[in-house]
């Protein structure tokens, strides 16, 4: 009893900002026990209404609707980096598969022209320089001079552009994901990952792609500042907001 009161009183000690910390790293665990504890004890404030302390209420309802959006965004952008990832080998499989179709053709053609070219001639027998029990290596060989050429031309076609989407994507998912870390650090004390879990745990997955997807892409400045600074915006505004 007495080591209950004990924990009481330490709960009803903690600043607006430790209650806010330690609540986020209940609910990243999943202790439902500790958050209530932790709610419960937060001193209550009288305005024109009896509330719990808003410097502890506020920033737990703002990290909330922002870590929601951050990660919907995130979801969306990989979501379209997934299908242009799946329209790229597409293409790639097809066009892979047309230069040996079309080699293939060559082939078979130009045995075939050797062979009426040789009769035509008036020779006996079949075209001395036949080679046509080797066409599928040498059409794989063509398809793949092809695919090399096709590869190093400056337009890219359909999959430059693919590419282009991609390179995009990813610049804009590097950038939203370090914007939102450096939120979670300076405004919350907290690592983003953390906050992550405690308020949308179906995006674990989620966090396991993205150092993949965003793997050796460069941050854009602008665009990293143009996140970082709509997402202090909203900070500031959930919590504003809240207080009226």
């Amino acid at each position: 009893m007495k080591g209950k009161k004990g924990l009481e009183r330490m709960y009803e000690v903690l600043s607006s900002e430790e209650r806010f910390r330690l609540v986020l790293e209940a609910l990243s665990r999943q202790d439902e026990a500790e958050v209530s504890r932790l709610s419960e004890t937060c001193p209550l404030k009288t305005l024109t209404w009896t509330q719990n302390d808003p410097d502890f209420a506020d920033p737990v309802r703002a990290s909330s609707r922002i870590t929601l959006a951050v990660c919907s965004e995130l979801t969306q952008l990989l979501d379209t980096l997934q299908t242009i990832e799946l329209l790229e080998e597409h293409i790639s499989f097809s066009l892979e598969r047309l230069a040996k179709e079309c080699a293939l053709s060559y082939q078979l053609g130009w045995h075939k022209g050797c062979d009426h070219a040789w009769r035509a001639a008036d020779k006996q027998g079949p075209f001395p320089w036949n080679d046509e029990a080797n066409s599928d290596a040498r059409a794989r060989d063509m398809a793949e001079q092809v695919m090399n050429e096709m590869q190093k031309s400056t337009d890219g076609g359909p999959q430059g552009d693919l590419e282009d989407a991609r390179e995009t994507l990813l610049l804009r998912v590097r950038s939203l994901w370090e914007a939102f870390s450096r939120l979670c650090r300076t405004e919350m004390n907290l690592d983003p990952e953390k906050v992550v879990r405690a308020w949308y745990p179906p995006a674990l997955d989620l966090l396991d792609k993205l150092p993949n997807s965003a793997s050796g892409v460069q941050i854009d400045k602008a665009m990293l500042e143009e996140h970082e600074s709509q997402l202090a915006q909203a900070w500031r505004d959930l919590r504003e907001r809240a207080q009226e």
